[in-house]
């Protein structure tokens, strides 16, 4: 693919995918990463925590029954 031919929208795209490669410490991280790329771009992501009314992080308490 050259500067004046192929689809930017491809281009975006490989570029995505060797940013992954590249953050990745190994194949499983790589894999990891993608499904962790592809949840956001879907927005399917939840946050891993929760909010108090002043917009800082909760720690949940797991110890409760």
């Amino acid at each position: 693919m050259t500067d004046d031919y192929g689809s930017p929208h491809l281009k975006a795209q490989i570029n995505k995918i060797i940013t992954i490669f590249n953050i990745s410490d190994n194949m499983e991280d790589m894999w990891k990463n993608f499904e962790k790329a592809k949840s956001r771009q879907m927005n399917y992501l939840e946050p891993p925590y929760k909010f108090d009314e002043n917009g800082h992080t909760v720690e949940e308490d797991n110890d409760l029954p």
